[in-house]
């Protein structure tokens, strides 16, 4: 059974960089790997079945109603980023940019903050180089405020499926309750380390 999880942890690490198909269908492959996993550790229960149906249920309507409002701000994003840098200056705009961005990403998913990210840095016309460094930076913002409610990133959803029981309890906040003097400070650093990139 080690040896069988070991070569699945082996796939799902190396594939996705050698298999182009594998990277360009990484859910349905990620999937596929968890039923294998769950298969070959005997870990099959109505319970796993049922909190399998219940817990991204939180995280797919979030992506859904995000994405639609995205949908209806990404004109006006576009078309106001270079105004806006105008009166502020571009290091206040790349600091708040990503400062909000990591804060918002847990009230509108890291996938969607990740599309306004795109959609701003765009709009930015940056040299090559430095999109690609405020892209980078960025991304650890959202990666960061993401893990800060269950609807931000499927991560922070186990762990409150993980922990709703006792003796911790935990609810919507548990992760923002308990962790904020991590993840605070780790989004408002990588928006300042963003301004000197």
């Amino acid at each position: 059974m080690i040896i069988g999880l070991f070569v699945i942890l082996l796939l799902v690490l190396t594939l996705p960089f050698f298999i182009k198909k594998v990277e360009e269908n990484l859910e349905i492959f990620l999937f596929i790997m968890g039923l294998f996993a769950v298969t070959l550790t005997a870990q099959w229960n109505a319970t796993l079945i049922r909190e399998a149906l219940e817990e991204p249920v939180k995280i797919t309507l979030a992506v859904l109603a995000a994405g639609i409002l995205f949908r209806y701000i990404q004109k006006p994003i576009a078309q106001n980023v270079n105004k806006i840098i105008s009166k502020i200056g571009l290091k206040t705009f790349v600091f708040l940019t990503v400062m909000l961005l990591g804060f918002l990403s847990s009230v509108i998913t890291a996938i969607v903050a990740a599309l306004v990210l795109v959609e701003i840095v765009s709009a930015m016309h940056l040299d090559r180089r430095s999109e690609i460094k405020l892209v980078v930076v960025a991304c650890f913002s959202i990666g960061f405020g993401a893990a800060l409610t269950p609807i931000g990133e499927p991560l922070s959803t186990i762990v409150i499926g993980k922990l709703k029981d006792f003796p911790y309890n935990a609810g919507f906040w548990f992760i923002l309750e308990h962790f904020w003097y991590y993840i605070v400070p780790a989004v408002l650093g990588v928006s300042i380390l963003a301004v000197f990139l």
